[in-house]
């Protein structure tokens, strides 16, 4: 059984192929959260702008998968305003009382990684073992490799091979 599953949103692709980057590192499952409605063009831009100053909760297509068989989810989102993007801010709302321990990673342009990560705890109810956020400009990865050697090594002892989930609950109390 994989021990780790990555659930993603990506309006671009960025976050898409942050996502596949660390699935290939650890060897894990992907899940992407899929909509009813398109976000392309311009008209998609601006109902994501506005989804998220207006606070909304849009209708998601959730991953149809068992969350209790991971030992460790890592939730992956674009920012957008300085939020999660609304669509991962559904998946919260629909499943943060069934999440096991979660890690965060996100891609964003300008600023506002840090209240996006901030809104997704207070949504999940629990902090995450570790966050990872890349500029879309740092894509490449070369240019983050660092800090996602980083984030890799914040999430080990949730994702030993074997590790029990409450071995990751103790590493996080400890951890805050």
């Amino acid at each position: 059984m994989n021990r780790v599953l990555i659930v993603y949103y990506s309006r671009s692709g960025a976050t898409r192929a942050l996502a596949a980057e660390l699935a290939a590192k650890l060897g894990a499952d992907m899940a992407a959260i899929k909509e009813p409605r398109s976000r392309i063009g311009v008209s998609g831009f601006l109902r994501s702008m506005l989804e998220t100053v207006r606070g909304t909760l849009p209708p998601i297509e959730p991953p149809h998968v068992d969350l209790s068989a991971y030992a460790l989810v890592l939730l992956g989102t674009p920012v957008w305003a300085g939020r999660a993007a609304s669509p991962m801010r559904s998946f919260l709302r629909m499943t943060a009382r069934s999440l096991p321990p979660t890690a965060y990673f996100c891609t964003y342009g300008g600023s506002g990684h840090d209240t996006a990560f901030q809104d997704m705890a207070r949504r999940q109810g629990q902090r995450p073992l570790a966050t990872l956020a890349v500029r879309r400009r740092e894509l490449p990865p070369e240019r983050h490799a660092d800090a996602l050697e980083a984030f890799l090594t914040r999430m080990a002892p949730a994702r030993q091979r074997g590790a029990p989930v409450e071995a990751a609950r103790h590493h996080r109390a400890h951890q805050e």
